[in-house]
């Protein structure tokens, strides 16, 4: 039994196709041939062949052998005349046989095994000009349904390839039909984009039966010869139906988007509170249902703590407040607005209930005093540069640990308001932790590096690689401090051999989005006009390690002006690396760039060199010389060094100068490389 998987990628890469033996759970081969992106996969009825189709930039269909995992033809999926396609669908009988949807076009395709061709045929829809979303093949392969974005259904007929029926006629299904199921009970089921799932029956599609789910239904499959179907929504929920009561039942529901924090009350296995964007929920993890769910619509909680006697659940929010809620049923307690002037970002409480501890995207920890009615601001300290990603307090509540973007983790006298002890690292921390002794903490990041901290002194301990493809979003320690989990791999402590990974205990925390398998950086930047000359550079000096800790990290100090491009091109590299970039982000740079160079103004393409030297020269005239550690570029814009650090008393990025190496590349139309 074989499972394909079809990729997301950016304009001219290679989209793969990823065939996987679904009862081994092995991955089995990579087919790529599409870029891009791969719009939809089909098997045929035997298994024999494998058919894609390929996105907008792509618009090619392809045959696949699964056996040999390789291609044995392809096509342009639509005519010319017509738009893309969307969807395919194999028979449901022949191995030869495939159907492709979208645009104002049908067609239907036969496969010649012996030339290894495949030759389409076009369905006649008469004056009917439909966009396909959606296609179901009977089981006799006599027709086949579309579902169309117009809130009407076609049937086509498989041999005269004609547009036999189409309904309904007078009430369509508005905001279209998003999904079809042919039941064995006879009739057909449509999922629609409002939530409605009906039962139709008739050559002119009337509705006998109809149930609302919450969001658009994305698909509808039936469970193998039982008398139920299943219904999957844009919400991630799924629902459960039996064809004779036609009533939806929820089996299984989860955030739609990342989620940012996970917390359990002490001393309770049984429940667990999660965010994410829009709401905060609560879950039994016995039954492994919501129990409760917290909206706030169109703000994203960051974190969420639980406090110690479990009556609040206090929450931090991108819109600058801290809000709690009553943990049985959801009901605001209090809110305080104005909190961080960039979001809340982190929060913690302190054990006797009194106090909480935020931290905001502006690099602030701030202290709160709670009482009955009333919340106070008790203290703001001023030590990080960058966002506060994670907040831990000791037992006694005297002393507390926060970690932030900008590479340093900051402990505290909570008690007098005071810095005690700061570590930095060239990572930008995103957890830290507590050991039980409260002697030593534990922190990763993106250098996905997992290091043991003196909290005496400050000094690194020991550390071990904590994951090999992504960065460490989440962390947490049992209470004998034998063993902690990452948001990827379970760890035992051993006294002898320090840290073990157990394969057998793999323990995967979906915490913060954390992906396996992804990289630390985002992929892409968002072009604004021309500017593919402006995201390869800023690339290419993401890409270069040692600029982009120089950068991320913020350790340099401006040369008397503001340094508005080196600020704003840090704060874009950063956001690259900590998969925080959004397209405001790379504007921001471009308009900043703009401002301070009328050559690069306007939506006109430019040359990539010319930028970088642009840009270096005026990195050298923001930075060079600085009190902090500077970057330093001779008038040829070839060689360079960077100088010692004396504001964080770290080292040069490089003990010697480094060479300027520029490569211009031209690219040749219809070129062939041997």
């Amino acid at each position: 039994m074989y499972v394909a998987s079809g990729q997301v990628t950016c304009i001219g890469f290679k989209a793969d196709i990823i065939l996987w033996d679904f009862p081994k759970q092995e991955l089995l081969a990579r087919l790529s041939l599409h870029e891009g992106k791969v719009e939809g996969l089909s098997f045929s009825p035997r298994g024999i062949y494998l058919v894609s189709l390929g996105g907008q930039d792509d618009g090619r269909v392809m045959v696949w052998d699964v056996s040999k995992r390789e291609a044995v033809c392809g096509s342009p999926a639509s005519p010319r005349s017509a738009g893309n396609a969307n969807v395919v669908m194999c028979s449901s009988c022949r191995d030869e046989m495939f159907v492709t949807a979208g645009n104002f076009t049908i067609r239907v395709w036969e496969l010649d095994t012996a030339t290894k061709k495949i030759h389409p045929s076009e369905c006649y829809a008469g004056h009917l000009r439909r966009i396909t979303v959606c296609v179901q093949m009977t089981d006799d392969d006599d027709d086949f349904y579309l579902g169309t974005t117009s809130g009407d259904v076609l049937k086509v007929n498989t041999s005269s390839k004609v547009v036999t029926a189409c309904g309904p006629q007078k009430k369509k299904f508005s905001m279209g039909v998003t999904a079809l199921l042919l039941p064995k009970t006879g009739g057909l089921i449509v999922g629609t984009g409002e939530g409605t799932v009906a039962l139709c029956r008739g050559s002119d599609f009337q509705v006998k039966k109809r149930m609302r789910v919450e969001g658009a239904v994305t698909s509808l499959t039936c469970r193998g010869q039982d008398d139920q179907f299943f219904i999957g929504t844009n919400k991630c929920q799924m629902y459960r139906s039996a064809y004779a009561t036609f009533k939806e039942e929820l089996v299984a529901v989860c955030h739609t988007e990342a989620v940012n924090d996970i917390v359990f009350p002490e001393g309770h296995s049984d429940l667990f509170v999660t965010c994410s964007t829009n709401d905060i929920r609560v879950w039994y993890t016995p039954e492994r249902l919501e129990r409760l769910r917290v909206t706030v619509p169109n703000v994203t909680c960051h974190a969420v703590e639980v406090t110690r006697d479990g009556m609040v659940i206090i929450s931090a929010w991108n819109d600058g407040k801290i809000r709690a809620f009553v943990p049985a049923t959801g009901e605001p307690m209090y809110e305080i607005n104005n909190a961080h002037n960039l979001g809340v970002t982190a929060i913690a409480a302190t054990r006797d209930c009194k106090q909480i501890i935020s931290g905001g995207g502006d690099g602030q920890v701030r202290i709160w005093n709670i009482g009955e009615k009333t919340q106070k601001l008790r203290e703001v300290l001023k030590e990080h540069r960058g966002a506060v990603s994670c907040i831990k307090i000791n037992k006694n509540d005297k002393e507390g640990v926060t970690a932030s973007l900008d590479g340093t983790c900051v402990i505290w006298d909570l008690v007098r308001y005071v810095r005690k002890q700061m570590i930095l690292d060239n990572t930008l921390f995103k957890c830290v932790c507590y050991h039980p002794g409260e002697y030593q903490i534990i922190t990763s990041g993106t250098d996905r590096k997992i290091v043991y901290w003196e909290v005496l002194d400050g000094s690194a301990i020991r550390e071990v690689q904590g994951s090999l493809s992504s960065s460490i979003n989440g962390m947490d320690i049992t209470s004998d401090g034998a063993s902690f989990v990452t948001d990827s791999m379970l760890w035992a402590l051993s006294a002898r051999a320090g840290f073990t990974s157990s394969a057998a205990a793999l323990a995967v925390v979906w915490k913060a989005g954390a992906n396996p398998g992804m990289w630390d950086r985002h992929n892409g930047l968002r072009n604004h006009g021309n500017t593919c000359f402006m995201n390869a550079v800023v690339q290419c000096l993401s890409n270069t390690a040692p600029l982009a800790a120089f950068l991320a990290l913020g350790r340099y100090r401006a040369r008397g002006a503001r340094a508005e491009v080196t600020h704003r091109l840090a704060a874009l590299v950063r956001a690259l690396w900590t998969r925080d970039y959004t397209p405001q982000l790379s504007a921001e740079f471009k308009n900043i760039v703009s401002e301070h160079s009328a050559q690069f103004r306007g939506n006109a393409q430019h040359d990539a060199l010319e930028f970088l030297l642009w840009l270096l020269d005026r990195m050298h005239e923001d930075l060079g010389g600085g009190g902090g550690q500077a970057l330093s570029l001779d008038a040829s814009l070839l060689w360079g060094h960077t100088e010692r650090c004396e504001t964080f008393d770290n080292p040069p990025l490089c003990q010697e100068n480094f060479k300027v190496q520029l490569l211009e590349v031209w690219g040749f139309q219809n070129a062939q490389v041997p």
